[in-house]
């Protein structure tokens, strides 16, 4: 067994007095020491964990947010104000669940982790196949990206017109095609990206990516443009070391000022919220602003609350966890024509009891009237798994996850198509707090991209 492995036994020790207890507080504890210690055991080798500390920012600001936030500041006096409350007696439950996910990623981890990053040049990402994938790759992320602007644009009027539910009431003004083409647009670049193209001809792109994503943030889905900051700093790290050619692609003066910048981002969405409500300039508080925003974000603790909540209707249903992968099995065009399988109406009664989406079930048994107006709490890995599975659920999702994100590094030393499929399930895995169990995988295969797979191997073969 590794010696940094073995490390981890206090921590499980720690972990089963919280489950024996049954304490709110000594939960709580527990669940800050494994936190603090994750974060510690990434940041004694930033690079090499980069993937794994990407999980962890992710996790902190998407469920663990809303436990802390209340410790430093009166929530009562956030601009953002929400209905849900932890419920106190469920929070031993709650604080269990996300220790044992976080506990167990950080251990897989550990256990595959290989060795750390070294500086490598693979000249398989200069053969002409991935030449010419490269450019079809950044032509179509160009043209999409006019899509995924101009429905940004839309569900920017949509949101200061008509409120930040009407992106789900279908008052939004962007189209079935409009969103199928916007929506691939990351994917695109992921492609561009990982076919390792040189700084100079990578830097307008990942501005492009980079500025496009940080306008969903004027949305109201801040979490839009999370996940896609997470990326450009994990890439930037990855290029460091992968066909750098010599050049420094992300330095200490680079991590400052995306530091600086991201919350200035975050703050500016307060901003226009609260000047909407009539407020004036000075009612603004740049502090209040920026705790708003990440308690805003931390929205997916309702979802692991409500689940202990109501787990006796909602264990009726079952494999929540794969609803994705099931949904993407039964409802391809080529499943469609064979077998007859309901696809329910959105914001239907079948939908909600019948339609395997955790999201859906949650938000008709707690605000029907939410989940009747398109609205959706959203879903969570770790509830998904452990209402279909139980702990054991937890432990062999966040173990899989644990996995994926320590060969991030091997996966960049082999051919494009392996880097773009780490890409692409990566993101998945970071942003699994607040996703599905199965979304990692069904992102790299659903319907809608086809075409764009389609395109990407015809370029590539015609020129291999």
């Amino acid at each position: 067994m590794k010696s940094r492995t073995i490390l981890f036994i206090p921590l499980i020790i720690l972990q089963t007095i919280a489950f024996i207890i049954n304490s709110a507080n000594y939960s709580v504890f527990a669940l800050s020491i494994i936190f603090a210690l994750s974060v510690v055991y990434c940041l004694q080798e930033p690079a090499k964990r980069s993937a794994l500390l990407a999980f962890d920012v992710s996790f902190f600001i998407l469920l663990l947010s809303r436990i802390y936030i209340p410790y430093i500041y009166n929530i009562d006096r956030l601009t953002y104000q929400s209905d849900f409350v932890i419920d106190k007696n469920l929070l031993p439950a709650i604080c269990n669940q996300l220790a044992v996910a976080l506990l167990s990623v950080n251990a897989a981890y550990s256990i595959f982790e290989g060795r750390a990053p070294q500086y490598c040049k693979n000249d398989s990402f200069h053969m002409p196949g991935v030449i010419a994938l490269r450019s079809t790759a950044k032509k179509l992320s160009i043209i999409l990206s006019f899509f995924f602007l101009y429905k940004v644009y839309g569900d920017i009027v949509s949101n200061f017109t008509y409120g930040y539910m009407s992106l789900y009431d279908g008052s939004s003004a962007a189209s079935t095609l409009l969103t199928f083409t916007a929506g691939k647009f990351n994917f695109c670049m992921y492609m561009f990206f990982a076919t390792m193209p040189s700084k100079k001809e990578c830097t307008p792109m990942l501005w492009l990516f980079v500025i496009a994503n940080a306008l969903t943030i004027f949305t109201g889905q801040r979490s839009s443009f999370l996940l896609p900051l997470i990326f450009f700093i994990l890439y930037l790290t990855i290029r460091n070391y992968v066909n750098s050619e010599g050049e420094v692609w992300l330095s200490r003066r680079n991590i400052i000022t995306i530091a600086l910048i991201s919350p200035i981002l975050m703050i500016s969405m307060y901003v226009v919220m609260v000047l909407r409500a009539g407020a004036t300039v000075h009612d603004l508080n740049p502090f209040d602003g920026l705790l708003s925003s990440i308690y805003q974000l931390g929205s997916s603790i309702e979802v692991i609350n409500n689940s202990i909540s109501y787990q006796n209707i909602l264990r009726q249903q079952h494999f929540y966890s794969l609803s994705e992968f099931y949904d993407f099995l039964v409802h391809n065009p080529i499943s469609s024509l064979l077998f007859d399988v309901p696809r329910y109406a959105p914001g239907t009664i079948e939908l909600a009891t019948h339609g395997k989406s955790l999201g859906n079930a949650l938000t008709y048994l707690d605000n029907p009237t939410r989940f009747f107006n398109y609205g959706s709490v959203g879903s969570s890995y770790i509830s998904e798994a452990w209402l279909d599975f139980g702990y054991f659920g937890i432990i062999a999702f966040s173990i899989l996850y644990g996995y994926i994100l320590s060969h991030i590094w091997k996966a960049v030393e082999k051919n494009v198509w392996v880097v773009f499929c780490m890409f692409v399930v990566l993101t998945g895995v970071i942003y699994a707090p607040r996703y599905s169990a199965s979304s990692f995988l069904v992102d790299l295969i659903e319907t809608k991209s086809w075409p764009y797979l389609l395109l990407f191997y015809m370029s590539y073969r015609k020129n291999s």
